[in-house]
């Protein structure tokens, strides 16, 4: 509907909608209560604490580690205090990042340990020090090791990122020279470096660090250039994008309009667009239309289950004057 009130009219690929117990990354809040400790979702504009209990969200690795989110609020949090868990499945383990602990002793610093090793959390950093690291925490991007820094980004759900990764392998066939933006680690651009050139570009220097040694130690890939830039406020231009046949673009939320009007007045054959925000996807996808692309289609990945989220992929074509 919002493409069509900006009349653009496209095929829509067949939407995939991804199981229960799926999704590999979560943020939870959690505070001790009179009776003893409380970990959840915490409600939009609230600090009301919800429950996980019966939650068919979440892997059930992330959901097995409840129990141990609640002791360690027990032993990190005073009663006035709250504390924040960031927790992603990797491929060795649970990669647990915390928030907002008090000052940590001797004794609670074993403890953690001891959790951590009895709930098979590969990597647990409090506040920036690193308390347990039994294994690397690695993810597979691409079919390559990817050794991610903490805090980082990823796609809510394996399946999800595993069908961008094959649209757009398919929708930059042809191409040669390719520009990922808003790279973060590189899922998109390690997969399409087995056949083509890329330059990743994205805002974290630390994320392209781990894109840079990833591509280094496989020597199946071709060239993989990385470049730190914040493409909002310093977007690539039409001399920039002179270079490139074929543009991944995977924004935040908010999309990336003055990258957008930049690309819309380039010759770049091919974009692949992915969006998690219907509104800017649709503003979006009219500034290129605008510019002389065609949208080949749209497909729709139900990867936030029961939310109004939705993530889209789409695919642009330069149209040619004859």
């Amino acid at each position: 509907n919002l493409l069509l009130k900006r009349g653009i009219l496209t095929l829509f690929r067949p939407t995939i909608v991804v199981p229960r117990f799926s999704r590999r990354r979560a943020k939870f809040s959690g505070r001790r209560t009179k009776k003893g400790s409380i970990v959840g979702f915490q409600e939009r504009s609230s600090n009301k604490i919800i429950s996980l209990e019966g939650c068919q969200i979440l892997d059930r690795s992330i959901l097995a580690f409840v129990g141990a989110m609640k002791k360690i609020v027990l032993l990190t949090c005073t009663r006035g205090s709250r504390l924040t868990f960031h927790v992603t499945k990797s491929e060795t383990g649970l990669d647990v990042y915390l928030e907002g602990a008090r000052k940590l002793n001797i004794d609670i610093k074993s403890q953690l340990v001891d959790i951590a090793r009895a709930f098979k959390v590969s990597r647990l950093i409090c506040d920036g020090e690193l308390l347990v690291l039994f294994d690397k925490p690695y993810q597979i991007m691409g079919e390559v090791k990817v050794e991610p820094p903490y805090l980082f980004f990823i796609q809510a759900t394996k399946i999800a990122e595993t069908a961008m990764i094959t649209s757009i392998v398919e929708s930059l066939m042809d191409q040669r020279e390719i520009a990922d933006l808003f790279s973060g680690c590189g899922a998109f651009s390690l997969a399409v470096a087995k056949e083509k050139k890329v330059t990743a570009y994205d805002n974290s220097a630390i994320m392209l660090q781990a894109l840079e040694k990833a591509s280094k130690n496989n020597y199946r890939l071709k060239s993989v250039k990385t470049i730190t830039r914040n493409l909002l406020k310093t977007p690539l231009t039409v001399t920039e994008l002179i270079q490139f046949d074929g543009v991944i673009v995977n924004p935040p939320l908010g999309g990336a309009y003055e990258q957008f009007k930049e690309l819309a007045k380039s010759d770049v054959r091919r974009i692949v667009y992915i969006s998690c925000n219907a509104e800017t996807f649709a503003r979006d996808s009219e500034i290129l239309v605008l510019g002389g692309y065609k949208l080949d289609w749209v497909r729709i990945i139900d990867q936030f289950k029961w939310s109004r989220h939705i993530e889209i992929m789409s695919r642009f074509s330069k149209i040619y004057s004859s």
